[in-house]
């Protein structure tokens, strides 16, 4: 049985403004950094934590994909076990679905029965599989050329980081894949759609990339005061929310890239976190760490 903590009056905290700069860019990492300072919306940032979720008894979990299906069950990838943990509402263990042939990567909810998981590391076959969780069993694998990492939906397309290759964009009516961004993707990148633009993750040089969906570069976000080995990331009205795995916390981006707050911290219980969620209708944000624990929390922009 899992260890579920409930916090019935948990009250809100207020996030701590840091006057720190960043460095921008306008096209790629290695050119010419521009110092910007200006406060947006992300200095307004609320969290209020609901629940603190155990999500497997296990000591080696290796978790790398979050996310809260429509019918509200908690679903998690792990890397180790080549498997999902689905909870539900009560954040109890429901099912554990194995997904060889893939290691269990990146995960998205199509409808409340359906997720796509992608392959991730040392896959014999690189792509992403289509569950159905009712069924409880596999509808479809779409193979892709490379490792295949971050995915995220967005309408009817599925949008999903290949590395050494680029950004691929799948049509979910008829699978029709073609690659959308040609770029040399690092491994473990992680991907979000938002609007007319697509922010990934750089693990090796520690940074968030937001570009147009035709792969024109808008900005890029690297502090490593602040953010390193960023791995999870998602998207709320433009707002850019990521985790980083080494400095153990989660940061908020402001829209155009000019601002960031610090959201999350070891104090609040990050330890390694690899994984996060945003339900935008809700307004809950999903944070798990590599390990066992999880947490949720809804937020406000006031």
């Amino acid at each position: 049985m899992n260890i579920v903590h409930y916090l019935k009056t948990i009250g809100t905290f207020d996030i701590k403004t840091h006057k720190r700069f960043f460095l921008q860019e306008p096209s790629t990492v290695t050119n010419k950094l521009f110092l910007k300072g200006k406060y947006e919306i992300v200095d307004n940032i609320r969290l209020s934590l609901q629940k603190k979720i155990s999500i497997s008894q296990s000591n080696s979990t290796c978790i790398r994909g979050c996310c809260i299906s429509p019918n509200e069950q908690f679903l998690f990838t792990d890397r180790f076990k080549c498997c999902v943990y689905e909870l539900n509402s009560e954040c109890a263990l429901r099912n554990t679905w194995f997904v060889g042939p893939t290691f269990g990567y990146g995960i998205v909810c199509v409808d409340a029965q359906t997720v796509v998981i992608s392959s991730g590391i040392h896959c014999f076959k690189p792509g992403l599989a289509i569950l159905n969780l009712k069924q409880q069993k596999k509808k479809t694998f779409i193979e892709l050329p490379g490792r295949t990492y971050g995915v995220t939906k967005d309408g009817q397309s599925l949008f999903t980081c290949v590395q050494n290759h680029g950004i691929y964009e799948i049509n979910l009516t008829d699978f029709k894949t073609i690659r959308i961004i040609r770029c040399d993707i690092t491994s473990s990148s992680h991907i979000a759609v938002y609007a007319d633009k697509i922010y990934y993750t750089d693990n090796n040089e520690d940074c968030v990339i937001c570009c147009g969906r035709k792969g024109s570069h808008i900005w890029t976000f690297k502090d490593v005061s602040v953010l390193q080995n960023p791995r999870g990331i998602a998207v709320d009205d433009g707002n850019v929310f990521i985790v980083g795995e080494m400095t153990d916390n989660v940061i908020a981006i402001s829209s155009n890239g000019n601002n960031y707050r610090e959201l999350l911290t070891k104090n609040e219980g990050l330890s390694s976190p690899s994984a996060i969620f945003v339900d935008r209708k809700k307004k809950n944000i999903l944070v798990a760490n590599t390990g066992t624990k999880a947490f949720l929390y809804n937020f406000s922009v006031q």
